[in-house]
């Protein structure tokens, strides 16, 4: 009985707490705009960069990072048109549709973002909110504590959390835990504007001096061979690409990691397909850059996935990605044919025109 009122008490705080009734207004926003000082720290390094940024729905945006005063990402979209341009290794990426994978800050505008995409739920979901008061810069916060559908993705990590402020509603820090080499990532965020016009100039590309418009694309060109490499599968089994590749009629080769919630999702899709065409000659091979053993084996029980899994890290260092370019800009995925041969390639978890180049390959349900 006790621990029935308890819990309770705690949904009643969830459902109270500054955090959900900002993501209650968040989803009912048509623009959002800010800047956020991020700070990722690991075992090894520490990173800092600033982050500004613009969205206005459906399809509008402006993203721009940089380190110190050096511009090293920029995104825009101006309806029509996506545009990245990367400083280092520089290259500029043009494609006619926004990416469904743009989860940006996390916590801040993942739940207005996730409207492009009519997913109901948040991916952040509340899960406590203290009491007592916290001063973070000299601001009255209620600190709330947060969990990503419901569940930590690492189940020792530390909780993540974010700082509401009293006064205006608006988060104003915030600490992750993106599963990602075990990095926890600090922001603070800044000049945070919910519903507010937006002057619709910031979407129009401006190239960068040096920027070549016609660069190659961050993808492997189609037609191309696609490059193999070794490592170990989730399971103990060494891996080499151009082993599993022999006898197959078509290869999907998709790169993901657990801090996507677009990977996540996109997994069982996969494995859907993997059920239906495996007796046809398809093969799924992933590629997951960062997570641990555990981490994955847990996902994939709970998701009753079976998808051979390959873990970078147990490859020739930088193999992975000096071969497979865009790797880490998940989800993508690579469709390779019985020769070799890339096919097409897909940027983010929408696997509807992967579906339709099975078809034109003879896959039949």
């Amino acid at each position: 009985m006790i621990i029935t009122v308890i819990a309770c008490l705690l949904c009643t705080q969830a459902d109270n707490n500054l955090y959900t009734k900002f993501v209650s207004k968040l989803r009912l926003a048509s623009t959002v705009s800010g800047r956020v000082a991020e700070t990722s720290i690991s075992e090894h390094a520490t990173y800092k960069s600033t982050v500004a940024f613009q969205y206005q729905l459906p399809n509008l945006m402006s993203y721009e990072v940089r380190t110190g005063k050096h511009l090293t990402l920029q995104m825009v979209s101006d309806e029509k048109t996506f545009w990245q341009y990367q400083a280092e290794p520089k290259h500029l990426l043009k494609q006619n549709n926004f990416p469904y994978f743009l989860m940006m800050n996390g916590c801040l505008v993942e739940p207005f973002l996730n409207l492009v995409h009519e997913r109901k739920a948040p991916e952040f979901v509340a899960v406590s909110a203290d009491e007592s008061l916290t001063t973070f810069h000299g601001r009255k916060t209620q600190r709330v504590v947060l969990r990503r559908e419901g569940k930590p993705i690492r189940p020792n990590s530390d909780p993540d959390e974010v700082y509401m402020d009293l006064k205006t509603g608006l988060p104003i820090a915030a600490r992750l835990h993106p599963s990602i080499a075990d990095i926890t990532v600090k922001y603070v965020f800044e000049d945070l504007k919910i519903g507010k016009p937006i002057d619709h100039s910031v979407f129009q590309y401006k190239p960068q001096i040096a920027a070549n418009p016609n660069a190659e694309d961050v993808l492997l060109p189609v037609g191309r061979k696609a490059p193999s490499f070794k490592g170990r599968v989730l399971g103990g089994r060494t891996f080499d690409l151009a082993t599993e590749m022999k006898g197959a009629k078509a290869v999907i080769l998709n790169f993901w990691g657990l801090g996507c919630p677009g990977c996540r999702s996109e997994l069982p899709q996969l494995q859907e397909l993997q059920n239906r065409f495996a007796s046809q000659g398809l093969k799924v091979i992933t590629d997951d850059a960062f997570d641990q053993d555990k981490d994955l084996l847990a996902f994939f029980k709970e998701n009753h996935l079976s998808l051979t899994t390959v873990l970078r890290a147990t490859c020739k260092p930088s193999a992975v990605e000096a071969s497979y370019r865009g790797s880490d800009a998940e989800p993508i995925t690579y469709l390779i044919d019985g020769k070799g041969v890339i096919v097409d390639r897909f940027i983010g978890d929408d696997l509807t025109e992967l579906k339709k180049e099975l078809a034109g390959m003879g896959f039949k349900d």
